[in-house]
């Protein structure tokens, strides 16, 4: 893919962080898989939630650039 403009510029990096917090998201739920202390599993489990929230704000942000009908 190449980048010719300064909004292909910021919806490849609205796309790159869309990426890096579904990965997070994944490795925040794998790691509670093996947590056993209440309070570390609560925080991670907070975490979640806003890194989900997250998410679904860059979905609309996406969506907002039309690139929305395009692979994230």
């Amino acid at each position: 893919m190449t980048i010719s403009t300064m909004s292909e510029l910021f919806v490849h990096g609205l796309q790159d962080v869309y990426y890096a917090e579904n990965q997070i998201a994944k490795a925040l739920q794998e790691i509670m898989t093996q947590v056993t202390e209440p309070a570390l599993f609560d925080l991670l489990e907070h975490h979640v939630e806003e890194t989900r929230e997250q998410i679904a704000r860059l979905e609309t942000d996406i969506q907002k650039t039309g690139a929305g009908r395009h692979k994230v």
